[in-house]
């Protein structure tokens, strides 16, 4: 145990904490359960992101022409000013819950 990161420990703790038979859970466990043991995330993971890619797309759209006002008349975007603005419409879209 003490060559694991702590973060990895906190992670483990919280995962032993919160789960629901008092273990943590794995991927042993899902696949026990059967070939679709697998797919036991695939709704919820659909349902994410029916939210997550509108938001992500309409706010860096939105972003952009906000901060580049000059882009909607034909000028260029820098890769650094697009990763920028990915970025927070990402971070946007990622804090909806």
């Amino acid at each position: 145990m003490k060559n694991l990161p702590r973060l990895l420990m906190v992670e483990l703790l919280e995962q032993y904490l919160f789960s629901k038979e008092g273990k943590p859970p794995t991927a042993l466990e899902d696949v026990l359960d059967g070939p679709l043991g697998l797919y036991k995330g695939l709704s919820p993971a659909i349902i994410r992101h029916l939210f997550y890619t509108p938001i992500r797309i309409v706010g860096y759209e939105n972003l952009r022409n906000l901060l580049l006002p000059d882009h909607a008349h034909g000028g260029s975007i820098s890769l650094f000013s697009k990763a920028i603005i990915g970025g927070f419409s990402g971070v946007i879209a990622q804090s909806h819950r």
